[in-house]
């Protein structure tokens, strides 16, 4: 015969003794040699730097930053880790292409300017 669903569940004797009070946590000694803590890599505490390159370019380019095509202009201020970046501006309609090197340091809104028509 199985027990019905209202039979009350059957205890476990830890559950049936009384008199020990609240279970007892056991205390581990401290070790004999404590070991350090592991150091975060520099690179984790210390973020890189970033900066924002923005392009104000006549009448308009496709911006290339090393070799990633961000799109046409105009573009929102792209955020990047500070570095130097090689960055082409490409107009076809124009057939004009212009490559430049960009240098952008921690927390500079560097912006690239640029006349194709000039």
């Amino acid at each position: 015969e199985s027990p019905s669903p209202t039979d009350p569940p059957a205890t476990s004797p830890q559950a049936e003794s009384a008199d020990e009070g609240p279970p007892k946590v056991a205390e581990a000694p401290p070790p004999a040699n404590p070991r350090p803590r592991p150091r975060a890599k520099p690179a984790l505490t210390k973020p890189v730097g970033k900066g924002t390159l923005a392009f104000r370019v006549r009448p308009f380019a496709t911006i290339f930053i090393n070799g990633k095509n961000y799109g046409q202009t105009p573009i929102a201020p792209v955020e990047l880790p500070a570095a130097t970046y090689t960055v082409r501006l490409v107009n076809e309609q124009l057939q004009k292409n212009v490559t430049q090197t960009v240098e952008l340091k921690p927390g500079e809104n560097r912006v690239v300017k640029f006349n194709f028509e000039g």
